[in-house]
């Protein structure tokens, strides 16, 4: 009786001890899956050259007035810096109906990259005249300017604007247009705000 006591005591120290490292690796392995899963969408939404130490992120809002303005300067500055960076678009939802527009954004990004620039456009003026598009509207104007639109998981979508979030975050981002211009390897960064800060000069030096 004395044995069966002490190994039954033994039983319950070594089940404790198992429940604690499983408890340890889900809390260790759930960060480390959201971070990968993150990672892969950043590469799944990247353009340029995706081994460029430079990343450039142009942040901006559907309904925001300033980046429509910004949004030719991106257009033509992309084909030049192409082969230099790595370019992210990134969504800030300042005006939150913004948000509704994220995950069509998303869809062209990873399924559409040459022709992303012409379904941007037309995710544009699709935001001049509704605030809450659906699968319908986006379809239309896919058929119309030749673009393949697929839907995305809900997860990827998630995850995506996290993505999103993410960048909002680590550069204390509070308004649109802003681009961010960094060199992980050197920790330089450079953060252009505002119509009146972002020009083809500060972007190209």
């Amino acid at each position: 009786g004395e044995i069966m006591l002490k190994l039954k005591r033994a039983g319950t120290n070594l089940s404790f001890m198992i429940l604690g490292f499983l408890m340890a690796f889900v809390g260790v392995t759930k960060p480390d899956s959201a971070a990968a899963a993150i990672n892969d969408i950043k590469e799944k939404v990247a353009f340029g050259t995706k081994n460029s130490p430079v990343e450039v992120y142009f942040v901006s809002d559907w309904f925001c007035p300033s980046c429509k303005k910004v949004e030719p300067l991106i257009n033509k500055l992309y084909p030049e810096i192409k082969s230099k960076v790595v370019f992210y678009f990134v969504d800030y939802p300042i005006h939150k109906k913004s948000m509704n527009f994220s995950p069509y954004n998303l869809a062209f990004m990873i399924n559409d990259k040459t022709h992303y620039f012409k379904a941007r456009h037309a995710l544009g003026e699709l935001a001049g005249k509704t605030d809450s598009p659906n699968d319908e509207d986006v379809v239309k104007i896919a058929k119309k300017e030749g673009l393949n639109f697929k839907e995305l998981s809900f997860l990827d979508v998630k995850t995506g604007m996290e993505f999103f979030d993410k960048i909002v975050d680590k550069y204390d981002l509070k308004s649109t247009p802003t681009i961010i211009i960094t060199n992980p390897r050197k920790n330089s960064v450079v953060k252009l705000e505002g119509r009146d800060e972002i020009s083809e000069e500060k972007v190209l030096n």
